[in-house]
This record gives C-alpha cells, structure tokens and sequence, in this order.
C-alpha cells in the first residue's frame, strides 16, 4: 500500500487521481444497453397518444350549435365609498 495519510470516515482508495490510473475490473458485469427509440417511433407513438385523447369525450370541443351557458352573478350592495388616507410611498397611513 501507498504512504499516504489517512483520514477517518474519508475512503479515497479508489479514487482516480493524477497521480494514479483508474483499473477497470473486467469481472464487474456491464449493464446491457437498452434498445434505443428511433426518432420515428418515438413520432408514431406520439401521434397515437394524440388520436387517443382527440378521442376522448371529455375533452372533445363543443358544437359549434351549442348553447352559450351565462352563470348570474350576485349583485352586491352598493357599499358606501371608503374614506381614503393619504398614504406614504410605502403605504403607511399619514396623520
């Protein structure tokens, strides 16, 4: 093993430095590389997705026939205007 200082909690043994190169261990297994998506997949998928929610009922756009549905506010009282304080630039009120 190497002369070198060793700190409690710090595991640096396998660090690549300058000093030092990285071994890679040919036993460690390699995760096998997944099949990628081409561009066009990936399109064709999309596009179905798309045709499946056009599809969908629930968000479909109204008729162009149906009726327009106004809700009726409540109509307030007629509040009595508020006295207004002159105010600084930051709101506080002036006396």
């Amino acid at each position: 093993m190497e002369n070198r200082p060793t700190y409690a909690g710090l595991d640096d043994t396998y660090r690549p430095t300058l000093d030092s190169t990285a071994q890679n261990d040919p036993d460690i297994p390699l995760e096998p590389v997944k099949p990628g998506m081409t561009y066009e997949e990936l399109r064709q998928r999309n596009r179905e997705e798309y045709e499946k929610k056009q599809q969908n009922p629930l968000s479909s756009p109204l008729p162009p026939n149906a009726p327009l549905v106004i809700r009726e506010t409540k109509a307030t009282p007629h509040e009595d205007p508020v006295k207004r304080v002159r105010t600084n630039k930051y709101g506080d009120p002036l006396e």
